[in-house]
Protein backbone atom coordinates (compact mmCIF):
# COMPACT_ATOMS: atom_id res chain seq x y z
CA UNK A 1 0.00 0.00 0.00
CA UNK A 2 1.51 3.36 -0.74
CA UNK A 3 1.12 6.26 0.59
CA UNK A 4 -0.97 7.82 -1.47
CA UNK A 5 -3.40 5.34 -0.50
CA UNK A 6 -3.13 5.49 3.44
CA UNK A 7 -3.93 9.36 2.99
CA UNK A 8 -6.83 8.72 1.19
CA UNK A 9 -7.97 6.24 3.75
CA UNK A 10 -7.65 8.89 6.52
CA UNK A 11 -9.59 11.70 4.99
CA UNK A 12 -12.55 9.43 4.99
CA UNK A 13 -12.33 8.83 8.29
CA UNK A 14 -11.92 12.97 9.10
CA UNK A 15 -15.02 13.11 7.32
CA UNK A 16 -17.10 10.97 8.76
CA UNK A 17 -16.18 12.00 12.23
CA UNK A 18 -17.21 15.44 11.30
CA UNK A 19 -20.29 14.72 9.55
CA UNK A 20 -21.50 12.55 13.15
CA UNK A 21 -20.06 15.29 15.31
CA UNK A 22 -22.76 17.68 13.46
CA UNK A 23 -25.77 15.04 13.52
CA UNK A 24 -25.18 14.22 17.02
CA UNK A 25 -25.23 18.25 17.88
CA UNK A 26 -27.83 18.72 15.61
CA UNK A 27 -29.68 16.10 17.64
CA UNK A 28 -28.84 17.43 20.55
CA UNK A 29 -30.22 21.14 19.66
CA UNK A 30 -33.20 18.91 18.27
CA UNK A 31 -33.79 17.25 21.39
CA UNK A 32 -33.21 20.31 23.52
CA UNK A 33 -35.73 22.09 21.56
CA UNK A 34 -38.37 19.58 21.83
CA UNK A 35 -37.71 19.12 25.64
CA UNK A 36 -36.96 22.45 27.34
CA UNK A 37 -39.40 24.95 25.05
CA UNK A 38 -42.50 23.72 26.52
CA UNK A 39 -40.65 24.42 29.85
CA UNK A 40 -39.90 27.77 29.20
CA UNK A 41 -42.98 28.45 27.50
CA UNK A 42 -44.64 27.52 31.12
CA UNK A 43 -42.06 28.86 33.71
CA UNK A 44 -40.63 32.36 34.59
CA UNK A 45 -36.44 32.32 34.02
CA UNK A 46 -34.85 31.81 37.08
CA UNK A 47 -33.84 35.24 38.21
CA UNK A 48 -37.37 36.93 38.04
CA UNK A 49 -38.75 39.20 40.00
CA UNK A 50 -42.23 40.69 39.64
CA UNK A 51 -43.17 43.82 42.29
CA UNK A 52 -40.37 42.73 44.24
CA UNK A 53 -41.10 39.00 44.55
CA UNK A 54 -38.97 36.48 43.36
CA UNK A 55 -41.41 34.47 40.78
CA UNK A 56 -37.90 32.26 39.19
CA UNK A 57 -38.99 28.72 37.70
CA UNK A 58 -42.64 29.49 38.78
CA UNK A 59 -45.66 28.56 36.87
CA UNK A 60 -47.96 31.70 35.96
CA UNK A 61 -50.69 30.22 38.12
CA UNK A 62 -47.76 29.72 40.81
CA UNK A 63 -46.58 33.57 40.28
CA UNK A 64 -49.96 34.93 40.42
CA UNK A 65 -51.03 33.33 43.69
CA UNK A 66 -47.52 34.07 45.29
CA UNK A 67 -47.90 37.73 43.67
CA UNK A 68 -50.77 37.67 46.81
CA UNK A 69 -47.70 37.22 49.58
CA UNK A 70 -46.61 40.71 50.07
CA UNK A 71 -47.08 42.68 53.43
CA UNK A 72 -50.14 43.91 53.98
CA UNK A 73 -50.38 46.47 57.89
CA UNK A 74 -52.90 47.82 59.58
CA UNK A 75 -51.71 50.28 61.88
CA UNK A 76 -53.86 51.89 64.89
CA UNK A 77 -53.59 55.13 67.18
CA UNK A 78 -52.29 52.62 70.56
CA UNK A 79 -49.70 51.16 68.47
CA UNK A 80 -51.31 47.90 67.65
CA UNK A 81 -49.84 47.07 63.95
CA UNK A 82 -51.78 44.19 62.22
CA UNK A 83 -49.45 42.07 59.23
CA UNK A 84 -50.83 39.72 56.68
CA UNK A 85 -50.08 38.51 53.58
CA UNK A 86 -52.49 40.39 51.03
CA UNK A 87 -54.12 36.65 49.70
CA UNK A 88 -55.52 36.48 53.13
CA UNK A 89 -57.28 40.17 52.94
CA UNK A 90 -58.66 39.33 50.29
CA UNK A 91 -56.19 41.00 47.33
CA UNK A 92 -55.25 39.36 44.46
CA UNK A 93 -54.55 39.51 40.40
CA UNK A 94 -57.57 40.47 38.11
CA UNK A 95 -56.12 37.88 35.62
CA UNK A 96 -53.02 36.40 34.32
CA UNK A 97 -52.92 38.57 30.95
CA UNK A 98 -49.61 40.85 32.24
CA UNK A 99 -48.07 37.84 33.39
CA UNK A 100 -48.90 36.14 30.34
CA UNK A 101 -46.74 38.98 28.76
CA UNK A 102 -44.05 38.92 31.13
CA UNK A 103 -43.27 35.05 30.09
CA UNK A 104 -44.16 35.46 26.57
CA UNK A 105 -41.06 37.83 26.39
CA UNK A 106 -38.54 35.36 28.23
CA UNK A 107 -39.29 32.54 25.95
CA UNK A 108 -36.81 31.48 23.24
CA UNK A 109 -37.14 33.54 20.80
CA UNK A 110 -39.00 36.14 22.49
CA UNK A 111 -38.94 40.30 21.99
CA UNK A 112 -36.26 40.62 25.25
CA UNK A 113 -34.94 38.79 28.08
CA UNK A 114 -36.03 41.22 31.17
CA UNK A 115 -36.17 39.53 34.40
CA UNK A 116 -37.56 42.72 36.67
CA UNK A 117 -41.11 43.26 36.01
CA UNK A 118 -43.47 45.28 37.83
CA UNK A 119 -47.32 45.34 37.85
CA UNK A 120 -49.82 48.39 38.26
CA UNK A 121 -52.12 48.26 41.16
CA UNK A 122 -54.91 48.38 39.29
CA UNK A 123 -53.68 44.89 38.13
CA UNK A 124 -55.29 43.79 41.69
CA UNK A 125 -58.53 43.61 42.41
CA UNK A 126 -60.28 43.19 46.43
CA UNK A 127 -62.55 41.17 47.43
CA UNK A 128 -64.47 43.06 49.83
CA UNK A 129 -66.26 39.98 51.86
CA UNK A 130 -62.82 38.64 52.46
CA UNK A 131 -61.55 41.82 53.69
CA UNK A 132 -64.09 42.12 55.78
CA UNK A 133 -64.37 39.21 57.47
CA UNK A 134 -60.71 39.73 58.13
CA UNK A 135 -60.74 43.04 59.68
CA UNK A 136 -64.05 42.19 62.10
CA UNK A 137 -61.07 40.51 64.07
CA UNK A 138 -59.64 43.84 64.68
CA UNK A 139 -60.32 44.36 68.50
CA UNK A 140 -60.09 48.47 67.46
CA UNK A 141 -63.25 48.27 65.41
CA UNK A 142 -65.00 46.46 67.96
CA UNK A 143 -67.53 49.01 68.91
CA UNK A 144 -67.71 47.93 72.45
CA UNK A 145 -64.34 48.17 72.91
CA UNK A 146 -63.88 51.68 71.19
CA UNK A 147 -64.01 55.13 73.57
CA UNK A 148 -65.96 58.10 71.81
CA UNK A 149 -64.53 61.77 72.22
CA UNK A 150 -65.59 63.61 75.16
CA UNK A 151 -65.45 67.30 75.68
CA UNK A 152 -64.12 67.92 78.69
CA UNK A 153 -66.82 69.89 81.02
CA UNK A 154 -67.71 70.79 84.63
CA UNK A 155 -68.82 69.46 87.85
CA UNK A 156 -69.88 69.81 91.33
CA UNK A 157 -67.23 67.53 93.07
CA UNK A 158 -68.13 65.82 96.49
CA UNK A 159 -66.88 69.00 98.75
CA UNK A 160 -69.46 70.96 96.64
CA UNK A 161 -66.83 72.65 94.26
CA UNK A 162 -66.47 72.88 90.44
CA UNK A 163 -64.27 71.16 88.88
CA UNK A 164 -62.87 70.27 85.28
CA UNK A 165 -63.69 66.49 83.90
CA UNK A 166 -60.71 66.14 81.37
CA UNK A 167 -61.31 65.52 77.92
CA UNK A 168 -61.51 62.03 76.55
CA UNK A 169 -60.04 61.14 73.17
CA UNK A 170 -61.77 58.81 70.78
CA UNK A 171 -60.94 55.54 69.75
CA UNK A 172 -64.12 54.81 67.84
CA UNK A 173 -63.70 54.45 64.44
CA UNK A 174 -66.54 53.72 62.07
CA UNK A 175 -66.03 49.74 60.71
CA UNK A 176 -67.72 50.54 56.84
CA UNK A 177 -65.19 53.51 57.01
CA UNK A 178 -62.13 51.85 57.89
CA UNK A 179 -62.85 49.05 54.91
CA UNK A 180 -63.96 51.46 52.49
CA UNK A 181 -60.35 53.37 53.54
CA UNK A 182 -58.74 50.53 53.06
CA UNK A 183 -60.13 48.99 49.75
CA UNK A 184 -59.03 52.67 48.05
CA UNK A 185 -55.63 52.11 49.86
CA UNK A 186 -55.23 49.12 48.13
CA UNK A 187 -55.98 50.18 44.63
CA UNK A 188 -54.02 52.99 44.55
CA UNK A 189 -51.11 50.66 45.54
CA UNK A 190 -50.78 51.35 49.62
CA UNK A 191 -50.63 48.40 51.81
CA UNK A 192 -49.48 50.48 54.68
CA UNK A 193 -52.63 51.38 56.01
CA UNK A 194 -53.04 54.02 58.97
CA UNK A 195 -56.42 53.14 60.34
CA UNK A 196 -55.60 55.76 63.24
CA UNK A 197 -56.10 58.71 60.69
CA UNK A 198 -60.18 57.42 61.38
CA UNK A 199 -60.01 58.06 64.88
CA UNK A 200 -62.79 60.17 66.23
CA UNK A 201 -59.58 61.85 67.86
CA UNK A 202 -59.01 65.21 69.57
CA UNK A 203 -62.25 66.47 71.65
CA UNK A 204 -63.15 69.92 70.68
CA UNK A 205 -62.93 71.77 73.99
CA UNK A 206 -60.02 70.36 76.58
CA UNK A 207 -59.19 70.70 80.10
CA UNK A 208 -56.94 73.70 79.16
CA UNK A 209 -59.98 75.44 77.85
CA UNK A 210 -59.97 78.96 79.16
CA UNK A 211 -63.82 79.36 79.18
CA UNK A 212 -63.91 76.34 81.58
CA UNK A 213 -61.08 77.23 83.76
CA UNK A 214 -62.54 81.03 84.13
CA UNK A 215 -65.84 79.73 84.92
CA UNK A 216 -64.66 76.99 87.28
CA UNK A 217 -62.42 79.88 88.75
CA UNK A 218 -65.41 82.65 89.12
CA UNK A 219 -67.70 79.88 90.23
CA UNK A 220 -65.65 78.49 93.22
CA UNK A 221 -64.35 81.82 93.94
CA UNK A 222 -68.32 82.57 95.18
CA UNK A 223 -68.44 79.67 96.66
CA UNK A 224 -65.68 79.51 98.54
CA UNK A 225 -66.57 83.20 99.98
CA UNK A 226 -68.02 83.54 103.71
CA UNK A 227 -69.45 86.49 105.18
CA UNK A 228 -69.93 86.80 108.77
CA UNK A 229 -71.96 89.91 109.65
CA UNK A 230 -71.92 90.72 113.40
CA UNK A 231 -74.48 92.45 114.72
CA UNK A 232 -74.94 94.92 117.94
CA UNK A 233 -76.09 91.93 120.73
CA UNK A 234 -73.22 89.95 119.61
CA UNK A 235 -74.80 87.80 117.77
CA UNK A 236 -73.17 86.40 114.18
CA UNK A 237 -75.34 85.63 110.77
CA UNK A 238 -73.11 83.93 108.16
CA UNK A 239 -73.88 84.04 104.37
CA UNK A 240 -71.48 80.32 103.73
CA UNK A 241 -70.46 77.61 101.18
CA UNK A 242 -73.56 75.29 101.75
CA UNK A 243 -75.97 78.73 101.51
CA UNK A 244 -74.61 79.44 98.39
CA UNK A 245 -73.81 76.40 96.57
CA UNK A 246 -77.83 75.90 97.17
CA UNK A 247 -78.49 79.22 95.99
CA UNK A 248 -76.80 78.30 92.44
CA UNK A 249 -77.33 75.20 91.52
CA UNK A 250 -80.84 74.72 93.69
CA UNK A 251 -81.26 71.85 96.54
CA UNK A 252 -78.16 70.07 96.84
CA UNK A 253 -78.47 66.39 98.38
CA UNK A 254 -75.19 64.00 98.82
CA UNK A 255 -77.53 61.65 96.18
CA UNK A 256 -77.33 63.92 93.40
CA UNK A 257 -73.74 66.09 94.05
CA UNK A 258 -71.94 64.17 91.96
CA UNK A 259 -73.86 63.95 88.73
CA UNK A 260 -74.52 67.35 88.47
CA UNK A 261 -72.59 68.73 85.68
CA UNK A 262 -72.23 72.62 85.17
CA UNK A 263 -73.53 73.07 81.53
CA UNK A 264 -75.08 76.33 81.74
CA UNK A 265 -73.49 80.18 81.23
CA UNK A 266 -71.37 81.55 84.00
CA UNK A 267 -74.43 84.63 83.89
CA UNK A 268 -76.97 82.13 84.55
CA UNK A 269 -75.60 80.65 87.97
CA UNK A 270 -74.72 84.18 88.61
CA UNK A 271 -78.48 85.31 88.17
CA UNK A 272 -79.89 82.59 90.17
CA UNK A 273 -78.12 84.09 92.95
CA UNK A 274 -79.88 87.49 92.72
CA UNK A 275 -83.22 86.20 94.02
CA UNK A 276 -81.68 84.86 97.28
CA UNK A 277 -79.31 87.44 98.20
CA UNK A 278 -82.23 90.02 98.09
CA UNK A 279 -84.20 87.68 100.77
CA UNK A 280 -80.79 87.29 102.47
CA UNK A 281 -80.19 91.18 103.09
CA UNK A 282 -84.40 91.30 103.88
CA UNK A 283 -83.89 88.81 106.24
CA UNK A 284 -80.58 90.81 107.77
CA UNK A 285 -82.97 93.95 107.55
CA UNK A 286 -85.38 92.21 109.83
CA UNK A 287 -82.82 91.10 112.17
CA UNK A 288 -81.24 94.28 112.03
CA UNK A 289 -84.84 95.95 112.66
CA UNK A 290 -85.55 93.13 115.61
CA UNK A 291 -82.56 94.01 117.20
CA UNK A 292 -83.32 97.89 116.90
CA UNK A 293 -86.84 97.63 118.32
CA UNK A 294 -85.40 98.06 122.27
CA UNK A 295 -82.76 99.03 124.33
CA UNK A 296 -81.69 98.32 127.82
CA UNK A 297 -81.05 101.87 129.59
CA UNK A 298 -79.92 102.43 133.12
CA UNK A 299 -82.58 105.83 134.43
CA UNK A 300 -80.92 108.29 136.44
CA UNK A 301 -82.18 106.70 139.39
CA UNK A 302 -80.13 103.58 138.75
CA UNK A 303 -83.14 101.43 137.71
CA UNK A 304 -82.28 99.26 134.16
CA UNK A 305 -84.95 99.06 132.22
CA UNK A 306 -85.82 97.58 128.70
CA UNK A 307 -87.78 100.22 126.23
CA UNK A 308 -88.90 99.95 123.08
CA UNK A 309 -87.69 102.26 119.81
CA UNK A 310 -90.30 103.51 117.76
CA UNK A 311 -90.51 101.93 114.63
CA UNK A 312 -89.07 104.95 112.33
CA UNK A 313 -86.34 105.59 114.75
CA UNK A 314 -84.76 102.11 114.93
CA UNK A 315 -82.04 100.87 112.93
CA UNK A 316 -82.22 100.44 109.40
CA UNK A 317 -80.19 98.37 107.20
CA UNK A 318 -78.91 100.18 103.95
CA UNK A 319 -80.08 97.20 102.09
CA UNK A 320 -79.46 98.55 98.29
CA UNK A 321 -75.85 99.03 99.80
CA UNK A 322 -75.39 96.23 101.47
CA UNK A 323 -76.69 93.74 98.37
CA UNK A 324 -73.86 95.88 96.24
CA UNK A 325 -71.31 95.27 99.07
CA UNK A 326 -72.10 90.75 99.16
CA UNK A 327 -71.90 91.19 95.16
CA UNK A 328 -68.52 92.33 95.15
CA UNK A 329 -67.55 90.34 98.28
CA UNK A 330 -68.76 87.10 96.64
CA UNK A 331 -66.01 87.61 94.33
CA UNK A 332 -63.10 87.29 96.28
CA UNK A 333 -62.97 84.06 97.39
CA UNK A 334 -62.08 85.00 100.70
CA UNK A 335 -63.63 84.90 104.56
CA UNK A 336 -64.75 88.31 105.61
CA UNK A 337 -65.84 89.40 108.85
CA UNK A 338 -67.76 92.76 109.43
CA UNK A 339 -70.68 94.64 110.44
CA UNK A 340 -73.92 95.11 107.86
CA UNK A 341 -74.44 98.69 106.04
CA UNK A 342 -76.55 100.40 108.11
CA UNK A 343 -78.40 103.82 106.56
CA UNK A 344 -79.27 104.47 110.48
CA UNK A 345 -77.91 103.22 113.55
CA UNK A 346 -78.55 103.79 117.02
CA UNK A 347 -75.44 103.74 119.45
CA UNK A 348 -77.47 103.98 122.50
CA UNK A 349 -74.38 102.04 124.80
CA UNK A 350 -72.67 104.99 123.89
CA UNK A 351 -74.53 108.06 123.86
CA UNK A 352 -74.50 110.85 126.65
CA UNK A 353 -76.80 113.22 125.32
CA UNK A 354 -80.44 112.74 125.52
CA UNK A 355 -83.58 113.39 127.32
CA UNK A 356 -85.17 111.28 129.85
CA UNK A 357 -88.60 111.24 130.88
CA UNK A 358 -89.57 109.38 134.45
CA UNK A 359 -93.01 109.01 134.26
CA UNK A 360 -93.09 107.07 137.47
CA UNK A 361 -90.87 110.09 138.97
CA UNK A 362 -92.25 113.11 137.23
CA UNK A 363 -89.25 114.31 136.30
CA UNK A 364 -87.74 115.16 133.03
CA UNK A 365 -83.89 115.34 132.99
CA UNK A 366 -81.59 116.46 130.21
CA UNK A 367 -78.11 115.58 129.43
CA UNK A 368 -75.61 117.41 126.93
CA UNK A 369 -72.16 115.68 126.23
CA UNK A 370 -72.99 113.16 129.99
CA UNK A 371 -73.77 116.80 131.78
CA UNK A 372 -77.19 117.08 133.36
CA UNK A 373 -78.47 120.65 132.40
CA UNK A 374 -82.10 120.23 133.15
CA UNK A 375 -83.84 118.35 136.15
CA UNK A 376 -87.68 119.42 136.08
CA UNK A 377 -90.86 118.17 137.37
CA UNK A 378 -93.55 117.39 134.90
CA UNK A 379 -96.94 116.01 133.76
CA UNK A 380 -97.68 113.27 131.91
CA UNK A 381 -100.48 111.94 130.27
CA UNK A 382 -103.88 111.49 132.10
CA UNK A 383 -103.65 108.04 133.54
CA UNK A 384 -107.34 108.47 134.71
CA UNK A 385 -108.60 109.12 130.88
CA UNK A 386 -106.33 106.77 129.30
CA UNK A 387 -103.93 109.30 127.68
CA UNK A 388 -100.95 108.03 129.09
CA UNK A 389 -97.63 108.60 127.72
CA UNK A 390 -96.38 106.06 125.63
CA UNK A 391 -93.12 104.54 126.85
CA UNK A 392 -90.13 104.00 124.56
CA UNK A 393 -87.22 105.88 122.77
CA UNK A 394 -88.31 108.27 120.36
CA UNK A 395 -86.54 111.78 118.60
CA UNK A 396 -87.64 114.86 117.68
CA UNK A 397 -89.81 115.20 114.24
CA UNK A 398 -89.81 119.07 115.07
CA UNK A 399 -89.33 121.92 117.01
CA UNK A 400 -91.63 124.77 116.88
CA UNK A 401 -92.08 128.48 118.62
CA UNK A 402 -95.22 130.20 119.85
CA UNK A 403 -97.90 127.67 118.33
CA UNK A 404 -101.38 126.16 119.27
CA UNK A 405 -102.11 122.93 120.25
CA UNK A 406 -105.59 121.44 119.63
CA UNK A 407 -107.58 118.41 119.07
CA UNK A 408 -109.67 120.92 117.30
CA UNK A 409 -112.49 120.03 119.24
CA UNK A 410 -112.14 119.97 123.05
CA UNK A 411 -108.71 122.48 123.55
CA UNK A 412 -106.96 124.82 122.13
CA UNK A 413 -103.41 125.66 124.22
CA UNK A 414 -100.93 128.11 122.92
CA UNK A 415 -97.01 127.46 124.08
CA UNK A 416 -94.15 128.75 123.29
CA UNK A 417 -91.42 125.87 123.30
CA UNK A 418 -93.12 122.96 120.60
CA UNK A 419 -91.11 119.85 120.63
CA UNK A 420 -92.74 116.71 119.24
CA UNK A 421 -91.56 113.40 118.97
CA UNK A 422 -94.43 111.14 118.95
CA UNK A 423 -97.22 111.97 116.66
CA UNK A 424 -99.26 114.08 117.94
CA UNK A 425 -96.97 114.22 121.29
CA UNK A 426 -94.17 115.99 122.45
CA UNK A 427 -92.56 118.02 125.20
CA UNK A 428 -93.39 121.72 125.41
CA UNK A 429 -94.13 124.38 128.20
CA UNK A 430 -97.42 124.43 129.93
CA UNK A 431 -97.98 127.89 131.60
CA UNK A 432 -101.45 126.92 132.75
CA UNK A 433 -100.02 125.36 135.02
CA UNK A 434 -98.85 125.82 138.90
CA UNK A 435 -97.72 122.71 139.93
CA UNK A 436 -96.01 119.98 138.53
CA UNK A 437 -94.48 116.51 139.73
CA UNK A 438 -95.94 114.23 142.10
CA UNK A 439 -99.42 112.78 141.28
CA UNK A 440 -101.09 115.23 138.95
CA UNK A 441 -100.38 113.05 135.88
CA UNK A 442 -103.08 110.17 137.44
CA UNK A 443 -105.94 111.95 137.61
CA UNK A 444 -105.32 115.65 135.83
CA UNK A 445 -102.63 114.54 133.68
CA UNK A 446 -102.26 115.92 129.83
CA UNK A 447 -103.53 114.42 126.67
CA UNK A 448 -100.45 112.61 126.27
CA UNK A 449 -97.55 115.49 126.22
CA UNK A 450 -95.25 115.86 128.95
CA UNK A 451 -95.97 119.38 130.05
CA UNK A 452 -93.32 121.63 131.41
CA UNK A 453 -92.22 124.75 133.26
CA UNK A 454 -91.76 127.39 130.37
CA UNK A 455 -87.85 127.81 131.65
CA UNK A 456 -87.01 124.18 131.67
CA UNK A 457 -88.99 123.75 128.05
CA UNK A 458 -86.57 127.03 127.21
CA UNK A 459 -83.61 125.23 128.23
CA UNK A 460 -84.68 121.80 126.65
CA UNK A 461 -85.27 123.54 123.15
CA UNK A 462 -82.28 125.61 122.99
CA UNK A 463 -80.39 122.09 123.43
CA UNK A 464 -82.14 119.38 121.95
CA UNK A 465 -80.99 118.03 118.39
CA UNK A 466 -82.93 115.71 116.14
CA UNK A 467 -80.28 112.99 116.60
CA UNK A 468 -80.85 113.21 120.04
CA UNK A 469 -82.72 110.24 121.78
CA UNK A 470 -86.66 111.20 124.01
CA UNK A 471 -86.36 108.17 126.44
CA UNK A 472 -89.86 107.58 128.07
CA UNK A 473 -90.37 104.85 130.93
Amino acid sequence: MNRKNVGKRKDKWKIALIVFIETLFLAMISALIFFIKPYCDTHFQKGTIINGIDCSNLTLEEAQEKLGSFNVTFSFQDGKIYTEYGYNVGIHLRNTEKLEEFLTSQRPFGTNNEKQFQLAPEDFEVDEETLRNYMKLFDELQENNAKRKQNAYLILNEDGYVQIVPEVYGTYIDFEEAVQTSISSFKNGIYNVNLALLCEGEPEIQKTSTVLIEKRDALNKILNTVINFTFKDGSIVTLDHEMVLNWIFGDITQSNLQERRIEEDLSTYVANLEPNLKKFVDDLETKVNKLGSTMEFVTTTGERVTLTVAKGHRDKLDTESELEKIKQELETGETITREPIYSRINQFEKFDSYVEVDIENQTVYMYVNGECIVKTPCVTGNVSRGTVTREGVFYLTGKYKDTVLSDNKTYWSHVNFWMPFDGGIGLHDATWRSRFGGDIYKTNGSHGCVNLPKSAAKTIYENITKDMPIIVH
